[in-house]
């Protein structure tokens, strides 16, 4: 019968993971092995250590599965086969990584009967080689020249089709009809504080894309940027916040960043998994070159703008939040921060 026991080791023995295995080579009679390897997952070390009891209890050879918790960053799974030791698995908390609020690097090593450990490393390897993480790589430069920081970003506050009723079928739906599409280019237009980059954001994550941005128009003046952009994997996604200039009508101002917009958009050298997110203060297309919304260059533009107050009522909601009084229009941000301003207030007057 599959039983697993919970037990926590009180000593302060700093060999114990040496006088594990050696007692493991004494008591296993076949051939051991030791395997190792490494994940990074959003998961705390007391989830991992029961979704690796739960895998173990999966693979139905075990009679036995111990989980005994060392230190707050090291765990030992001990398991049996038919009543027989055959092996430990030594999970470590290796880092939390910076910037991360709850991710972690984790070192997971093996030891015990060969056959054993390494299903069960493939087991593992299996589950957690799948996970993938949602990055930014930000471009600038510096006075040695072109750099670049990628960072993996964490789960974003939660954002809900409610704040966005201009996007007709929901916005996850709508992305997912925008990147499976041929056109590369998509708008993102309207006012400040009306959640584009808040969107972008959840986009980002969601799908779980390796996004490039960069504020830098030097960078945007050369080809090493888009090169990178469009040979790259799995970089599928360029972000261009605040462009209002840059994509300007070439007849007026001579906008020379264009040309490549157009090149990597619908060029001779294109990937239609490469996409590229415009965000503007622009209303209208009526500044924007011509060229760039052409019909499959362009998928579309999403036109932000206010919430009516029954807009406001509806994401308000949606986001728990208290149902605003007053019959105005609000962005996105003020529905947020009258929340904070008013719990200012609160515990200002003691409430």
């Amino acid at each position: 019968m599959d039983t697993t026991r919970n037990s926590h080791i009180l000593s302060l023995n700093s060999t114990y993971w040496d006088a594990q295995r050696d007692d493991l080579f004494n008591a296993i009679d076949d051939h051991v092995i030791y395997v190792k390897d490494s994940f990074t997952l959003e998961i705390s070390a007391s989830e991992l250590n029961t979704r690796i009891a739960e895998i173990l209890r999966q693979m139905k050879q075990f009679s036995s599965i111990t989980i005994r918790s060392w230190t707050n960053f090291e765990t030992y799974i001990h398991f049996e086969v038919d009543g027989a030791k055959a092996g430990i698995i030594y999970v470590q908390n290796a880092n939390l990584e910076i910037l991360s609020s709850g991710r972690a690097c984790y070192s997971i090593a093996i030891y015990g009967r060969r056959d054993v450990s390494l299903e069960i490393l493939r087991e593992l390897q299996g589950q957690f080689s799948r996970e993938t993480f949602a990055t930014i790589t930000w471009w600038f430069t510096s006075r040695s020249g072109t750099q670049q920081r990628s960072v993996v970003i964490d789960r974003p506050k939660p954002v809900y089709d409610a704040f966005y009723p201009w996007v007709k079928g929901g916005i996850d739906n709508y992305f997912s009809q925008y990147f499976a599409s041929d056109a590369s280019i998509l708008f993102m237009m309207g006012p400040p504080g009306t959640g584009k980059t808040s969107l972008i954001r959840h986009v980002i994550y969601h799908n779980q894309i390796a996004a490039i941005v960069t504020y830098d128009e030097e960078l945007l003046s050369t080809d090493e940027l888009f090169v990178h952009f469009l040979t790259s994997s799995p970089a599928s996604l360029l972000v261009i916040e605040d462009a209002d200039l840059m994509i300007g009508s070439r007849e007026h101002g001579g906008n020379k960043q264009i040309s490549r917009f157009l090149n990597i958009s619908d060029g001779l050298v294109k990937f239609s998994d490469k996409k590229i997110i415009f965000t503007t203060n622009l209303e209208t297309f009526n500044s924007i070159d011509s060229a760039l919304i052409r019909p499959g260059r362009c998928f579309g533009a999403l036109t932000f703008r206010p919430l009516t107050h029954t807009e406001s009522i509806a994401a308000a909601k949606a986001a728990g939040l208290s149902i605003p009084f007053g019959q105005k229009e609000r962005t996105l941000a003020q529905l947020f921060n009258r929340e904070i301003e008013s719990a200012t207030i609160n515990q200002r007057v003691g409430f």
